[in-house]
């Protein structure tokens, strides 16, 4: 993962891009939320915040770091209305943004 952040730091983000995708193909979690992250911001990607959630959804069920941060991550796009205005989402933010806090 040191070369993959190492593309990332560098700004290389068309082959952090690369990289990450290989690494998320194999369910590794740091790679997956560092994935949702390029594609939230448009890094290496065009900005797509729907598979930004999609990726961070992905790892919510299962208790860990990155997993925590991907319930925050996730949280935070429900809630601030990055995924649509509906009560719905943002109710599923709020119980996203808990369960980061609790992990």
């Amino acid at each position: 993962m040191a070369l993959r952040r190492q593309e990332w730091t560098r700004k290389d983000y068309k082959k952090a891009m690369e990289y990450y995708s290989r690494a998320a193909s194999l369910e590794n979690a740091t790679a997956i939320v560092n994935l949702g992250l390029m594609y939230e911001d448009g890094e290496g990607c065009e900005a797509d915040v729907r598979k930004a959630a999609e990726l961070f959804r992905s790892l919510t069920k299962f208790p860990g770091e990155e997993d925590r941060d991907a319930c925050f991550h996730l949280g935070r796009l429900c809630v601030f209305g990055n995924l649509g205005p509906s009560d719905r989402i943002r109710a599923e933010g709020g119980v996203n943004l808990n369960q980061a806090a609790d992990m």
